[in-house]
């Protein structure tokens, strides 16, 4: 986990760029109601993956929740995008 300083010029995209996540997981961990007006000086929390998973053929949530010894809503609490899809890829 990093603790990010809004700086002038940033945007959600660029900071999620930099650190490799989503913006969607950003704006989520850190409550942003309105992304597109992020102030100078703001602090973002940025919490990115110690561990990732290519997803292979046959691949659930709980399987993938098995083999790391995570609960299948910690895998969704770390991918919220997942929530309302009905495959991973």
């Amino acid at each position: 986990m990093d603790i990010y300083v809004v700086q002038q010029g940033d945007t959600i995209d660029s900071i999620a760029e930099k650190y490799g996540v989503t913006v969607e997981k950003i704006v989520i961990d850190n409550g942003i109601e309105h992304p597109d007006h992020l102030a100078i000086g703001q602090t973002i929390v940025i919490v990115y993956p110690k561990q990732t998973h290519v997803v292979q053929q046959d691949d659930t949530l709980q399987s993938i929740a098995d083999t790391y010894n995570v609960s299948v809503i910690q895998l969704l609490r770390n991918n919220p995008f997942q929530s309302d899809r009905e495959s991973i890829y």
